[in-house]
Formats: C-alpha cells, structure tokens, sequence
C-alpha cells in the first residue's frame, strides 16, 4: 500500500515533536586545506576574499532552521542540487529548506528532486551514507525465508497489504527458477486491524517458510468486512509469544532508520550500494534480483595463464 499522499502530513508531525540536534558541516564543501581552517572560517564572518562564503552561507542556514524549526530533528545538513537550497534528513527522510528572504519566510519542502535524465536525486541522496546507519540496526530481527545460500535480499511489508499479495504471488513464481532468501521486516498499519496477528503468528512460529505462506493465503481474512466465520476462527487462532513485541519493534526501528513509508518495499545490496525501491515495480525488482545472481568477475593475470594442448 502507498502512503505518498499522506507522506507530507505524517513527516512533519513526526519532524516537529523530534528534538533539534546540529548536523556537522561537511568538510568536503569547505576550499581549505586545513580542517581547523574550515571550521574557523565557518564559525567566523567573511573576510573579504569571499573563499569560505559556501561554509559560511551554510552554517548561517543551518542556525536559522534550528532557530526557526526549533522542535526539528535533522542528521546530514548539506546544499541540495540547487544552489540556495539545503538538504538534510529526518527520520530516513530527505527534507529541503529555503532559509528567509527580505520578502519571505524560511520555507520546509517535502518532495522529490529529479534531474533532467529522470533520476531521482532524493533517491540518491536518501542512500548516501546509508551502508554506515544499516550497520547499526537490528537486521537480525528480520524473518528468513527460502534457501540459505541463494542470494540475499530484505523486503519490508504487511501480511495484509493487497500490492503485498500481488508481490507475494509473482514472487512464488519467479522463485521456482530463480532461488532467492527474503529477509522479510513487517510494518505495523493502523489501516489493517488483522495484520499484527499475523505479524506475530510468523515471528513465533519455528517453519517461517510456511508461516509466510499461510498468513499471505486466503485462508486468513485480510479485511474485517467479508470475512467468513472459517477465516475468523483460524485469524483467532493464530500463534503468539512473548518475543512478537521486541521483534515488531526492532523491525520499526529499521523502517524509521532507512525511511520507508509504504509497502511493499525493498533493500539490495546492503553491504555495498544499498538500492531502496519502493512500491511493487517488476521491473525494477527483475534487474535488482538479476544484479544478485551475476556472479563476480575476476581479473585473471595472463601471464599466470598456462594452456595444454
């Protein structure tokens, strides 16, 4: 299911009840070659020569959004793509802001950024960084399904979630010539009142293979209105244990981390380049498994290469 319509709203209630912390200045940004030079000269006032005005400029941004948005959380404060206006991240979400004008207040803007080849520069800029925060989460917590040595993938989702369902059946189909282990982390929605119980059920159950098969069936109701006196009676009997909670709440700890704010989602390449895609998109999740099963090229020195005729 897609949250991006009530994406906006939801963010900035989570941004304002979040306490404000500074982000360091990104050294990089900074044309000195001393990094105490750099601080210096970010912290001071230009002296003439205009060569730390860019660190200047966005050390003043940054005080006017902590003095403005005095309750905003922010990790990451840079410029965005577009010079004057200032990226940062909040909660695994990117956020731009556009400090005051003589005419106009600072301004906060939820959205995407695309250039003209149609890529998603707040894609980009959501996955920079990102190998370092997953290092730091709770990944374990997530539910293994298929094969032990076939390649690795996560999966964020909801046992109730109808693109979910839809996922779920292409996949039983793909993974028949294509092995793959799902690393499945569950997002709890208030919208789907039966979908906990079933959360919990595959958490405590010891077959996570066929626990996964059995709540995305139709033998469980997925919605309260139609659901038959069969299909309630095996929702109520549904396994629990006392570890459902500690894993629920790991798994929403990982989904605020890396910012996903709909299901289904998907995380490749952890270890490397990690690559989020959001929403069922085949064709996407087609290349990205493909990515998965190439296997690594090495470089062969020919001189250490021997032939037999």
């Amino acid at each position: 299911m897609n949250f991006k319509k009530a994406f906006a709203a939801t963010a900035i209630m989570f941004a304002l009840t979040a306490t404000f912390a500074h982000a360091q200045n990104d050294a990089a940004t900074v044309n000195t070659k001393s990094s105490d030079n750099a601080i210096s000269a970010a912290l001071g006032t230009k002296a003439g020569t205009g060569k730390y005005d860019e660190a200047d400029n966005l050390k003043k941004a940054q005080d006017e959004l902590a003095t403005t948005f005095n309750n905003l959380s922010v990790t990451g404060f840079k410029e965005s793509p577009i010079k004057g206006l200032y990226e940062m991240k909040a909660g695994g979400n990117v956020i731009y802001f556009h400090p005051a004008t003589e005419d106009q207040k600072g301004i906060l803007i939820f959205g995407q950024m695309f250039d003209r080849d149609g890529v998603n520069l707040t894609d980009l800029s959501k996955s920079e960084g990102l190998v370092d925060t997953l290092k730091d989460l709770p990944l374990d917590s997530a539910i293994t399904v298929g094969p032990k040595n076939a390649p690795v993938f996560y999966e964020f989702t909801d046992p109730d979630c109808p693109y979910c369902h839809a996922y779920d059946e292409w996949m039983k189909t793909y993974a028949k010539d294509h092995p793959v282990q799902r690393k499945l982390i569950f997002m709890v929605n208030p919208g789907h009142p039966l979908a906990r119980a079933k959360i919990e059920h595959v958490i405590c159950s010891k077959d996570k293979d066929e626990a996964v098969r059995y709540v995305y069936s139709e033998e469980l109701p997925h919605n309260p209105d139609g659901a038959n006196a069969i299909q309630l009676a095996k929702q109520k009997s549904l396994k629990t244990c006392k570890e459902a909670e500690s894993v629920i709440q790991k798994h929403a700890q990982i989904i605020q981390a890396v910012g996903v704010n709909g299901t289904p989602s998907f995380l490749f390449n952890i270890d490397t380049k990690p690559n989020l895609i959001v929403g069922f998109d085949r064709q996407k999740i087609s290349d990205s498994l493909a990515a998965l099963e190439k296997p690594t090229v090495t470089k062969v020195d020919k001189q250490s290469q021997t032939t037999s005729k």
